[in-house]
């Protein structure tokens, strides 16, 4: 089965006429989601919950700076991930492995926050008396940039008297295996999202030939899975993790890895057919296509698709707020008293994937209801609107930061309105985003430049991480005000920038 032919698809008909094999990746996607965003939600309140609570008692500062380092990676490996499968594995293949990968780590993930309750009752300690130096050495070893030789020679020799005599030092030992199963399950799931997430996306776009008006439609509907399984992980798993223990929530988050790729392994053959079997560098090879160089459209092309990733650099860096400061902001600063009812801070998670599930099919027919008509914004517009929205959400948390400052307390109302206009703003970017570079992208460097489109994302997680810490020691509402010049800033250069940039797409035209 290959690529299937164009058919006009109405406003009405947009989720019916598709081909059949979105549904699978639509369902595979969301149980992946259901896995990353479970475990996203729950990482920077694990990391800040008090030892009383077994988290790691760390400050939100060191807590921002891990997240941004964990995001930017995650969305850095995919680079490698694309060009694995372009030159080897295929797309099929890598993202079956990175199921594997990521499902792995998803489950020892339940270890940072079950190793030191086992050493507790081993060695007949308290609890919190374990977590609190499991987490506060990880911390100090691994998070500060600049540690000193005096410190590390002493914990250098704590961990050596550890390994010698562990009836001695159970402390040091909960420490050692704690930080053993905390980065080890951390680095499955990077690398494992780095071959799933770009190869899912190839094989999304193999699914439509390149003049398909469909396609924005389609991925769209996918980008409904992915927000499907984070509305429903941060409801499960978050909730679970927050009221229960982190581990079983870490662990729920692995078994929906799991069913993914169980589903996926059950139904490939059925509805994809050989899409992304078969490396595309592979193909190129066998037809002797391999040292065709780039045509001058192709690199033309190709500096278009550079050129919206780093206005997506701005968009992503105010975005993953949301997991981060954010996060901790709704936990420590915002009201969550709804008579008498405390909304667990992992419920505000699931806003940003409920609005999605809500808006997505409207956003999408209407994408399709305009292009009927003629009357399609340009990416580069819908690049700008996405901004535009971004920076009047950062507005509501500049008003929800100067109510705290007046009242000491502020309603959760403007952080719901911001997760809303941060969510239409993501669906003007991502999915048409996903769809220029799997338009735009030479066939033979199509799972490459997801890659390296995923470059953007990695910037900005890296960055929000920074910008996010910023808030300790420059308050919520600096930064929140610097986003929002941002934003507004990127979305006016981003519009002037329209005609330049629809004449280097070439929509099209023929690669010559």
């Amino acid at each position: 089965m290959t690529m299937e032919s164009a058919r006009p698809a109405g406003m009405l008909s947009h989720l019916t006429d598709q081909p059949k094999g979105i549904y699978l990746l639509f369902t595979v996607e969301m149980w992946e989601r259901f896995s990353f965003y479970g475990m996203r939600g729950m990482l920077v309140l694990f990391l800040t919950s008090a030892t009383l609570q077994s988290g790691f008692g760390w400050s939100s500062a060191k807590a921002l700076n891990l997240y941004g380092i964990y995001v930017g990676l995650v969305y850095l490996t995919p680079l490698l991930g694309g060009y694995l499968a372009d030159h080897w594995l295929g797309h099929r293949r890598a993202v079956i492995w990175g199921a594997v990968l990521m499902a792995i780590g998803h489950f020892l993930m339940a270890g940072p926050a079950l190793i030191p309750i086992l050493f507790s009752a081993v060695y007949g300690l308290p609890v919190e008396q374990v977590f609190q130096n499991a987490g506060v050495e990880l911390g100090v070893l691994n998070m500060t940039p600049s540690i000193s030789q005096a410190l590390q020679t002493e914990l250098a020799g704590t961990l050596t008297a550890a390994a010698a005599d562990a009836s001695a030092q159970p402390l040091e030992w909960a420490y050692l295996f704690t930080g053993w199963s905390f980065y080890f399950a951390i680095g499955f799931i990077i690398l494992g999202n780095g071959l799933f997430k770009p190869n899912m996306t190839t094989l999304v776009g193999g699914l439509y030939a390149p003049t398909d008006s469909r396609r924005d439609s389609g991925f769209t509907i996918f980008y409904m899975g992915i927000n499907l399984g984070a509305f429903l992980a941060n409801l499960t798993a978050g909730t679970v993790g927050a009221l229960w223990g982190w581990h079983y929530g870490f662990t729920i988050a692995g078994f929906g890895m799991l069913a993914g790729l169980l589903f996926l392994m059950k139904f490939q053959s059925r509805f994809l057919g050989d899409i992304g079997l078969e490396a595309p560098h592979k193909k190129s090879k066998r037809d002797g296509l391999r040292k065709i160089k780039l045509t001058a459209i192709e690199r033309k092309r190709i500096l278009a698709i550079l050129v919206f990733g780093l206005f997506s650099i701005v968009f992503w860096t105010g975005f993953e707020q949301g997991g981060g400061l954010l996060n901790l902001y709704a936990e420590n600063k915002v009201d969550r008293n709804i008579a008498g009812f405390i909304v667990p801070t992992p419920w505000f998670q699931s806003l940003n994937p409920m609005f999605i599930i809500f808006f997505a099919p409207m956003i999408s027919a209407l994408w399709i209801g305009l292009s009927a008509k003629g009357r399609d914004p340009s990416t580069p517009h819908k690049f700008a609107l996405a901004l535009t929205l971004m920076g009047l959400g950062f507005v509501c948390m500049i008003v929800s930061a100067r109510e705290w400052s007046a009242t000491g307390s502020t309603h959760m109302i403007w952080l719901v309105a911001a997760y809303l206009l941060h969510t239409l703003g993501e669906l003007c970017i991502s999915p048409v985003g996903l769809s220029l570079v799997n338009r735009l992208a030479p066939e033979r460097m199509a799972s490459l430049m997801m890659g390296v489109w995923f470059l953007s994302f990695s910037a900005s997680g890296w960055l929000a991480g920074i910008v996010g810490a910023m808030a300790e020691s420059v308050s919520e509402l600096t930064v929140f005000t610097g986003l929002t010049i941002a934003s507004f800033a990127a979305a006016l250069i981003m519009a002037a920038l329209n005609k330049p940039l629809k004449s280097m797409m070439h929509e099209g035209e023929k690669l010559t």
